[in-house]
């Protein structure tokens, strides 16, 4: 459902806008606000009560994936700018790969600002109650180059937000993100592409190994609870079931081929790194994880070393042969400090957790295993008798909104504001 709003003044009204006071020129349309309503209604009531109060944004709720899916085609052809997505990891999922597809086909304006001027009508279609003005401005529509995507906390894992530094609090996320569209940050990102048969997906996190297997307990209690969101609990007792079955001992056995990379350990006094052409071989860890950015859920820090931006993917092996070691590296592994649980085995030549850099990754096995696509769990298909998952890197592919706070690190004012040469 579309909501124009009226522009209002932001030093009236709610005490939210009286603290949060920005002056955006926003043209008519600039932004538009696309909500998964299956995720926490009593937090979209909010959303839609704040976002009402803010000149040029548009509020559009989507009935289903299809119509979500939709919604972000409608964005694509429209002179809106920025695009906020309300949801959790499943949906920022969604979006990223309509985006892609709708990108793929070709038919979207270009750097030029060339493509349809009004792109499609989706009179009837789109949300609930769609006015079916993709392009209510009546202008054209603007470039790719020009459009960003950003996301909201609306899950239980909010691995994505917790990546670009976006707040908490429901009131700091839209002034960051207002501050933001005001400020032009944004950031071009590398996708992860995921391919296993014909189909190819783009993602930011995948793995296999004890994670999958987690998540896979994780829907089996969904599916025993209506369908009804299951939060941190039940993967903690997911996890819990896991370690008492002792899932070390049934662990998969991968054939690895990683290419145009490097190894590249870090440790608490000297890091460590070798190039390679290309790296096959076998193994059998606990998991296996590649990342362009380092938080899969709840702050849990899976690929800490990530550069979202540097044109490869980040490639952590689980390398843990006992229970005992994983309890007792619980917390550094949740927070990332994997050269803590490397100090003592690295010198050993046997660090518990491998890293690489890579640009290709290659995982088969011949048997059946079980991968998460950005925590959505899906099974491995057979080609030519055997089970292989294909990873490469897309560099760049999609422009992200993100808050100040991230922008600067990657835009030093040392850097830009001081007379030094940047090419």
């Amino acid at each position: 459902m579309y909501v124009r709003q009226p522009p209002v003044s932001f030093s009236g009204g709610c005490f939210f806008y009286r603290i949060f006071t920005i002056l955006i020129d926003m043209s008519d349309p600039y932004f538009r606000v696309l909500i998964n309503p299956h995720r926490y209604p009593r937090y979209i009531k909010r959303l839609k009560k704040k976002i009402r109060k803010v000149p040029g944004g548009r509020i559009q709720e989507a009935g289903s994936k299809e119509d979500f899916s939709r919604g972000i085609r409608d964005f694509l052809y429209s002179d809106e700018k920025y695009l906020l997505v309300w949801g959790g990891d499943g949906t920022a999922h969604l979006a990223i790969n309509s985006w892609m597809k709708h990108l793929e086909e070709n038919d979207l304006p270009g750097d030029s600002g060339g493509g349809k001027p009004g792109g499609p009508n989706s009179s009837g279609e789109t949300g609930k109650g769609d006015t079916g003005r993709s392009n209510s401005g009546g202008g054209a529509a603007l470039p790719m180059d020009q459009k960003a995507i950003g996301f909201l906390r609306g899950g239980s894992g909010n691995g994505i937000q917790d990546s670009y530094e976006v707040p908490f609090l429901l009131s700091s996320q839209i002034s960051t993100y207002l501050q933001s569209m005001q400020q032009g940050y944004t950031q071009q990102v590398d996708l992860l592409t995921v391919g296993s048969g014909r189909e190819l997906r783009y993602a930011q996190l995948a793995g296999t190994g004890f994670d999958a297997e987690l998540l896979r307990r994780r829907e089996a209690a969904l599916a025993r609870r209506g369908g009804r969101p299951s939060g941190l609990a039940q993967y903690l007792k997911g996890g819990l079931s896991l370690f008492r079955e002792d899932f070390l001992a049934r662990r998969n056995s991968f054939h690895l081929i990683m290419e145009n990379g490097k190894y590249a350990l870090r440790s608490t006094r000297a890091n460590a790194e070798l190039g390679f052409t290309r790296l096959e071989y076998e193994q059998t860890p606990l998991m296996i994880e590649a990342g362009t950015r380092p938080f899969y859920g709840r702050m849990f820090k899976v690929c800490p070393d990530v550069v979202c931006n540097d044109g490869r993917m980040d490639v952590y092996q689980f390398m843990f042969e006992n229970k005992w070691q994983i309890l007792s590296n619980l917390l550094p592994l949740w927070n990332g400090w994997h050269n803590r649980i490397n100090r003592n085995q690295a010198e050993k030549g046997r660090p518990l957790i491998e890293r690489y850099e890579v640009e290709r990754l290659k995982i088969i096995s011949a048997t059946p295993f079980l991968y998460h696509i950005d925590g959505e769990l899906e099974e491995c298909r057979e080609q030519n008798g055997e089970y292989s998952l294909s990873l490469g890197i897309a560099p760049g592919a999609i422009r992200f909104l993100v808050p100040g706070s991230f922008h600067r690190k990657f835009h030093p004012e040392n850097l830009y504001h001081q007379g030094k040469v940047w090419k």
